[in-house]
């Protein structure tokens, strides 16, 4: 009720504000995604249910402050549809506000950002319950270059985590043979480095070759149908 409220009493994000300017990115016309007085951009978090609980507000330096003592888990935004529920295709997660903007402005289609990476996962599996039959496609972070400092790939490991536990599919950002630093991570980095149409191509081909696996075991569960029916029918002739 307090984030609510909160975002209630301020104005609607334009695309003119320094965090968009400096990211190279503009916000969808859907979402509600807002501007403060000091001109951050706050964006509201809802669980599957369509109930606001909080919201993170993202600076143009870079820093990201969530709500305190606010629900976190489960929550997210979606950029480029009213809500989940209209998503009619593949549903695409990523962790944050800025990659979700550079993939759906390069896609076309509504992308749910969940924030972190630690809740990838609890949103993949809120979708599922929610979309039985449509692919899940986690486009992750690649954090190589944590690996140099003794940590984990935080973004791939999260993503495949998230991908495996709903049966879904996991993609990292290409950068063909330049170095994984903390400049080269996420879809937006990859975005600057290619172009946008790179970027489209790049993740158009994921779908369409999960697009064709999915066709391919529809027919294979089809054909299984038909010959345990034929079995049957043969078992009760007999």
């Amino acid at each position: 009720k307090e984030s609510q409220e909160y975002i209630q009493g301020l104005k609607q994000a334009t695309g003119e504000e320094k965090y968009y300017q400096d990211k190279g990115i503009t916000p969808s016309t859907e979402g509600g995604v807002m501007v403060d007085a000091r001109g951050n951009i706050v964006v509201p978090l809802v669980d599957i249910d369509g109930q606001h609980w909080s919201h993170v507000t993202l600076q143009a330096n870079g820093f990201k402050q969530n709500l305190k003592d606010a629900r976190m888990q489960g929550t997210f935004h979606v950029i480029g549809a009213a809500n989940h529920e209209a998503i009619t295709g593949a549903i695409l997660l990523v962790e944050g506000y800025s990659t979700g903007a550079a993939v759906n402005e390069a896609t076309g289609l509504p992308v749910v950002c969940c924030t972190t990476a630690n809740n990838l996962e609890n949103v993949a599996v809120a979708m599922r319950e929610r979309h039985p039959d449509q692919p899940i496609l986690i486009l992750g972070d690649n954090d190589e270059h944590l690996i140099a400092e003794g940590k984990q790939n935080q973004g791939k490991v999260r993503a495949l985590a998230a991908a495996a536990a709903v049966d879904g599919h996991a993609l990292l950002p290409d950068f063909g043979n330049q170095a994984l630093d903390k400049s080269r991570t996420d879809y937006l980095d990859m975005k600057r480095e290619v172009g946008l149409e790179r970027l489209h191509d790049y993740i158009a081909a994921k779908l369409s070759t999960i697009e064709a696996e999915e066709a391919l075991e529809e027919r294979e569960n089809e054909q299984v149908e038909q010959e345990n029916s034929c079995e049957a029918a043969e078992e009760i002739e007999r």
